[in-house]
């Protein structure tokens, strides 16, 4: 990897590496940048990235770089592209389902069990 940013509070599309000579530095990707969307698809963070760019043969990316929304146009190497985005943040699921497995689990287990990701 070539340059990489301080990775606290950071927007989880942030760009925070891009790999010297990749598909992503040769299309003209940058540290910092925002990944917006994936042809068409909108992206909230890096498994939405993963899940987006699996597979597919030409890659249209909407990026924000200094407030302008930029379309850049790229050919993967495989699934590889050559960039790293923000570590996903865990999110706390804000749902009250009544068939939740959470909910249902007995007393006193380690918190950690108790955790709702979502």
């Amino acid at each position: 990897m070539d340059t990489i940013i301080g990775e606290r509070n950071i927007d989880e599309r942030t760009v925070v590496s891009v790999e010297k000579n990749s598909p992503a530095d040769i299309a003209g990707i940058s540290v910092g940048d925002i990944i917006i969307s994936v042809n068409g698809e909108e992206i909230h963070d890096e498994l939405d990235w993963r899940f987006y760019t699996a597979d597919e043969e030409f890659l249209e990316i909407a990026i924000l770089r200094d407030g302008r929304e930029i379309s850049i146009f790229l050919e993967p190497k495989g699934n590889d592209v050559g960039i790293r985005l923000s570590p996903l943040k865990v999110r706390s699921c804000g749902n009250r389902c009544v068939f939740c497995f959470i909910d249902q689990l007995p007393k006193n287990l380690r918190k950690s069990l108790y955790f709702k990701d979502g």
